[in-house]
């Protein structure tokens, strides 16, 4: 019971909390944060604390965790994330990400939903299919056109994994 405590004070306090990645090294992680805020999001927001994770370093992409003053403030900045990938700069737009700062049972749980995702993926990959499209196409010709002379389609070939792309809106 103790550890579900733990977890939701640790949730609570960590909702304040955004993890940017993608940002060079500078030894002011809050001016390089409120820059990439004010430039990419639009966004002029007070930002209470930063920190880099790990040991600073300028040959790999750290991660700084950035507190805000409210849970709002970190909600509507995440969902203005999508805004880095419409970003002039090529840099940000390919390579810096904001995420929720997760306690640890979320990101476990966030990891083990992203393997489920994985293994129930098409088990024959795109570029297969376009490498060998040639000889798929007289299989798959063949296959159709038997279909429908006999009028009816093998089991094997009445399962299929359906992933639904959205579109973005105004289109």
């Amino acid at each position: 019971m103790t550890s579900v405590y733990l977890d939701l004070s640790l949730k609570e306090r960590r909702a304040k909390n955004v993890v940017i990645s993608g940002l060079s090294y500078s030894s002011s992680a809050t001016e390089a944060v409120q820059q990439l805020l004010r430039s990419e999001c639009n966004y002029s927001i007070p930002v209470v604390s930063c920190r880099w994770i790990g040991r600073p370093s300028t040959d790999r992409i750290q991660s700084i965790v950035v507190t805000l003053q409210s849970s709002d403030d970190a909600k509507h900045l995440i969902q203005s994330a999508k805004l880095l990938r419409e970003s002039t700069d090529s840099v940000t737009r390919s390579s810096v990400y904001l995420n929720p700062d997760l306690t640890p049972s979320e990101a476990r749980a966030a990891y083990e939903l992203r393997c489920r995702r994985r293994e129930r993926t098409d088990p024959l990959p795109t570029s297969l299919v376009k490498s060998y499209k040639d000889l798929l196409a007289t299989f798959l010709s063949d296959l159709f056109n038997r279909s429908f002379s006999e009028g009816c389609v093998p089991s094997s070939q009445k399962t299929a994994y359906i992933t639904p792309h959205l579109k973005k809106r105004g289109k």
